[in-house]
């Protein structure tokens, strides 16, 4: 029996680097301000590099069944923190 594999702990992406036990994200070093669902939000994305992620997925991974908000509301919120942070755009992404 093998022992299982351990979640990666550090999630790097080019110049950014997320250490999901910290709930810290650095670009070059330098630490970043995001905290929340927009850091939920990265990490889920980052955890799935390369796959599409659909709204029902991170619904399901970040908002709790219980929990009664206004998703697109607050997706659209974490969504635009996020690219406001990593210096991405809707028009020309580059990483979202």
């Amino acid at each position: 029996m093998s022992a299982p594999t351990p979640i990666e702990r550090v999630l790097r992406f080019d110049s950014f680097e997320l250490d999901t036990h910290t709930g810290e994200l650095r670009k070059r070093g330098v630490k970043l301000r995001l905290q929340g669902q927009p850091l939920q939000v990265l990490a889920t994305l980052l955890k799935r590099a390369g796959d599409l992620v659909t709204r029902e997925e991170l619904r399901a991974e970040i908002w709790s069944a219980d929990t009664f908000v206004d998703f697109d509301h607050s997706l659209h919120n974490a969504i635009a923190r996020l690219r406001e942070v990593l210096g991405d755009s809707a028009e020309t992404p580059r990483y979202i």
